[in-house]
């Protein structure tokens, strides 16, 4: 942890995590966790904005379940501009929480802006207005 440092804005600047030096060791991950009552048994899609300055590995991650359906994650590494990010899942309807994050490995630095989580599908199917993903 004393590689690394943080910063959760309040105000809704971008959520920061980044390395003290070149030789950070480990991994940190910032994460949030939301009652699950109203996406329990249905499609959600996480996005946000986010970007990274000489990152070894970067991953965004959505668990609805931990089962394979439920779990997916992107990732990358280097240096990116604003990028957006997008992650659907299904939460299981036994899941007691949903939850999302992002992971920093081996130093550089990453910043995530206006993570949100949509209702996209119910009962394996689309809402109006939704492109169907099966």
């Amino acid at each position: 942890m004393g590689d690394y440092v943080f910063r959760v804005p309040t105000d809704g600047s971008p959520l920061c995590m980044g390395s003290r030096n070149d030789r950070a060791r480990g991994g940190v991950q910032l994460r949030r966790q939301l009652d699950p009552r109203d996406f329990r048994g249905q499609h959600v899609r996480f996005t946000a904005f986010a970007a990274s300055r000489n990152a070894k590995s970067v991953t965004f991650w959505v668990n609805g379940g931990g089962g394979e359906k439920q779990f997916a994650q992107i990732g990358w590494g280097g240096t990116h501009g604003w990028t957006p990010v997008s992650i659907d899942v299904y939460v299981s309807d036994r899941f007691p929480l949903a939850i999302y994050g992002f992971t920093l490995s081996g130093g550089g630095d990453v910043w995530l802006y206006q993570p949100r989580i949509d209702l996209i599908g119910r009962g394996g199917k689309p809402l109006p207005n939704q492109p169907d993903k099966r």
